[in-house]
């Protein structure tokens, strides 16, 4: 074997050492930092399935929701996960609402999330919706005498026409 073969030898083992170093350095750091954040990770959490929020918290506090509808849940997960209330929220089927359980003690953050999620679906309402905002547009459009857009709901195709 001649000098180069011998040096990229010495130099590829050398390589793989320093290699399974620094995994080792990782995967000991990585370890470490689990067992430091383990249980603060568990405890951001805060939409519960019923049975383990009865296990962790104690005097559960029941409201039904029955203005809360299904796309509107989006919303109150994100005001609640913010504010950290820690609920749990079962559909009835047949009444088709929703009932909200939390912690006693959280009674005034829940009073928060109810308020900004009132707010917030207040924002939305006055949002013209995507039809109005079309109509609009057309009516725009004859003014200047532009090509329109012919919207069939039915076809759900836009059309051009002059």
């Amino acid at each position: 074997m001649n000098i180069q073969e011998e040096n990229n030898q010495k130099l590829v083992r050398l390589n793989v050492e320093i290699s399974k170093f620094s995994l080792k350095v990782l995967m000991n750091f990585f370890k470490n930092a689990k067992k430091k954040i383990g249980t603060k990770i568990e405890d951001n959490k805060t939409n519960y399935k019923l049975k383990d929020l009865v296990k962790k918290e104690k005097n559960l506090t029941k409201i039904d929701l029955s203005n809360l509808k299904d796309n509107d849940l989006k919303d109150f997960h994100l005001i609640a996960k913010k504010c950290g209330l820690k609920y749990s929220l079962v559909k009835d089927t047949e009444r088709n609402m929703y009932t909200f359980f939390f912690n006693a003690k959280s009674a005034d953050m829940y009073n928060y999330v109810a308020k900004e999620l009132e707010k917030r679906l207040d924002e939305k309402m006055k949002l013209p919706s995507i039809k109005e905002q079309m109509e609009k547009a057309q009516f725009i459009s004859k003014e200047i005498n532009a090509p329109k857009l012919d919207i069939n709901i039915e076809n759900k195709a836009p059309k051009l026409s002059r």
